[in-house]
């Protein structure tokens, strides 16, 4: 199993763990992430400040920008999925290197998204349209 995929399962590991006491982190990032043993590639989730009970009243301003899920971002009812999406934003910036949502906004972040998504659509389009001739 490669380092990052040993970060992965014990991220997963951790917020499972939550999840099943049905608490939501709600601030994943990387610096809540340490690195417990280097050599073994152990990781240890800390910080759980701004973590809530599902049955609390939910806060509206959680999560830090680069890992903001959409649902947060517009003040929509969230649940342990934005914990997920946080992890998926950590974890594709370990693999390139490069924050996936680095703009101040958060507008932009959720045009980013959206406008990622379409282009996946045009992409299966086009692809679909292709395989057709």
């Amino acid at each position: 199993m490669s380092c990052f995929q040993a970060i992965a399962r014990q991220c997963l590991e951790a917020l499972v763990y939550l999840h099943n006491l049905n608490i939501v982190y709600c601030d994943l990032k990387p610096e809540n992430i340490l690195l417990k043993s280097y050599r073994k590639c152990e990781i240890k989730v800390i910080d759980l400040g701004s973590s809530c009970f599902m049955s609390d009243n939910l806060n509206l301003y959680i999560q830090s920008r680069s890992y903001r899920s959409p649902e947060v971002i517009l003040g929509l009812p969230y649940d342990q999925k934005i914990d997920i999406w946080s992890l998926g934003c950590i974890l594709a910036e370990l693999y390139t290197g490069e924050v996936s949502f680095h703009l101040d906004l958060l507008f932009c972040i959720l045009f980013g998204v959206i406008l990622n998504s379409q282009q996946v659509e045009i992409l299966y389009a086009v692809k679909g349209n292709s395989n057709d001739s």
